[in-house]
């Protein structure tokens, strides 16, 4: 890679495959050259991989625990009162299974049922704040926003809004 200079490298690996790829990058002196992009990193691989292994790479997601707002605020607090202050760092892939039951309890509440019929029949339309912003279904698609980030230490510090 050395050789080759790109500009960028997209990183499609994920758990320990991305923590010693990131790893690698940093003893080769890549990241002083090379910016990283990945859409899959998340909080546990990026403290795994350690800070000095993480300059220089860029994530996109549409949560990251460092976000500031109530919603998000309010999740957090939960999960390390329910779980204790040495959980697992809570990541995009958890606050996504959290935002499944909620849309869930949106639709139930909507329909007045579980039945799959009147569920579908109230997506669109649909919508609240969850931890990542808020979600609006128009048809049967979800529209969210999206978040740029670089790596800071061991945490994400969140530079846009796409």
């Amino acid at each position: 890679m050395a050789a080759l200079q790109p500009e960028g490298v997209l990183m499609l690996l994920v758990g320990q495959d991305a923590v010693e790829f990131n790893r690698a990058f940093a003893r080769a002196g890549l990241h002083d050259s090379i910016v990283r992009f990945s859409p899959l990193m998340e909080e546990n691989m990026l403290m795994a991989s350690g800070a000095d292994a993480t300059i220089g790479l860029f994530v996109a997601a549409a949560y990251f625990r460092s976000m500031i707002g109530a919603n998000s605020l309010d999740l957090v607090s939960r999960y390390t009162s329910l779980h204790g202050a040495h959980a697992p760092a809570l990541n995009n892939a958890a606050e996504s299974c959290y935002e499944g039951i909620q849309t869930l309890a949106t639709l139930v509440e909507r329909a007045g049922s579980l039945e799959i019929n009147r569920l579908d029949a109230v997506v669109d339309g649909a919508g609240y704040d969850g931890p990542r912003g808020p979600i609006e279904f128009r048809g049967s698609q979800g529209s969210q926003r999206v978040h740029l980030a670089v790596a800071d230490g061991v945490d994400f510090d969140v530079i846009t809004t796409l």
